[in-house]
């Protein structure tokens, strides 16, 4: 069913090209198209090739607002890179491995939980996540460093630096190569790399989208967002809600990860696309829509579960999940 569903996104991408090319001006942004147009196609998928150039423009805050920012205070991703080491690096360095294993940009030889510093054996998308996280943690003391954190720079680095994401990109044209470990700080000004940090910065601290609740210490957003899914679903799927709470399964136990990686962590990416295109312009709303419609879609094969066969269905989900029954129903 997934493969099936990306196969169909890429052709209804590629229909929808010169759609969005109308609609997004090099300068102006969205600037002049109605917000219901706007809206209904962004719900559409924003076609694959347009997310670079779209995926800022959708926000509330963009990047720019946040580089500008941190401009005025003479701080830079070069600088945050450069910063001295921080108890963060040691965990993040575990993680940088652990992320998209299976996808060919994030492909390494480093052993998991290894401590490469870089080099032929690391692919460089790995060099520029950990230099990403590293610099957030540098930027953010409070926050620092969470695990999920990773997946979502990760997912930034696939749509807003990979080159995919330049196919049509009309604000900028972005250069074609690797910043692999040994990147200089020539290098990372102006870089790809660079724009997917301010990207994950304008994420994480934008009001509508406000990452950096959810991996404060304490992570109260994320119980916010447990909380806030467990009433929605209880109201829009009782008789799902009603069985788990019978078989003893709370949303802590199975939806934890989904938010705080809004999807990012497991599901396919054709999916976790087109959930971001929808969360970037309308914040939490459709996040909450598709963790209901997972569980809602399923219905009948939910109340014939008991607790364990519901755990072991619940990790399976991810890879046998219909996307296209998902996104309707949410």
């Amino acid at each position: 069913e997934a493969v099936k569903f990306q196969q169909t996104t890429e052709e209804k991408d590629a229909d929808r090209d010169l759609k969005w090319a109308r609609m997004l001006h090099p300068t102006k942004g969205f600037s002049g198209v109605p917000t219901a147009v706007l809206k209904r196609r962004w719900r559409k998928g924003v076609p694959r090739g347009w997310r670079r150039a779209a995926w800022p423009e959708l926000m509330d805050h963009g990047p720019a607002e946040f580089k500008t920012a941190a401009g005025l205070r003479q701080i830079t991703y070069q600088s945050l890179v450069n910063s001295p080491p921080s108890s963060y690096d040691e965990v993040i360095e575990k993680d940088v491995v652990r992320t998209f294993p299976r996808h060919a940009r994030f492909a390494t030889a480093v052993a998991d939980g290894g401590r490469s510093a870089g080099g032929d054996d690391e692919a460089a998308a790995i060099s520029s996540l950990r230099r990403i996280l590293r610099a957030y943690a540098a930027l953010d003391k409070e926050c620092g460093y969470c695990q999920g954190m990773n997946y979502v720079a990760a997912l930034a680095l696939v749509h807003v630096c990979g080159e995919d994401a330049s196919r049509n990109d009309p604000m900028r044209s972005m250069s074609k190569r690797h910043l692999g470990a040994q990147a200089s700080e020539r290098d990372l000004a102006g870089s790809a790399e660079e724009d997917c940090f301010w990207f994950l910065v304008a994420l994480l601290r934008s009001r509508r989208t406000s990452l950096r609740e959810l991996y404060l210490p304490g992570m109260v957003g994320a119980q916010r967002c447990l909380f806030v899914y467990g009433a929605v679903l209880a109201q829009l799927a009782p008789k799902v809600a009603a069985h788990m709470a019978k078989e003893g399964l709370e949303p802590n136990m199975y939806a934890t990860h989904w938010f705080v990686t809004v999807f990012s962590a497991q599901f396919p990416f054709a999916l976790v696309a087109r959930v971001w295109d929808a969360f970037l312009a309308e914040g939490w709303k459709p996040v909450y829509r598709v963790a209901v419609a997972l569980l809602s879609t399923n219905e009948k094969a939910i109340l014939a579960m008991d607790f364990e066969g519901l755990m072991m269905w619940l990790r399976t989900l991810p890879d046998t999940v219909d996307a296209a029954a998902v996104l309707k129903a949410a």
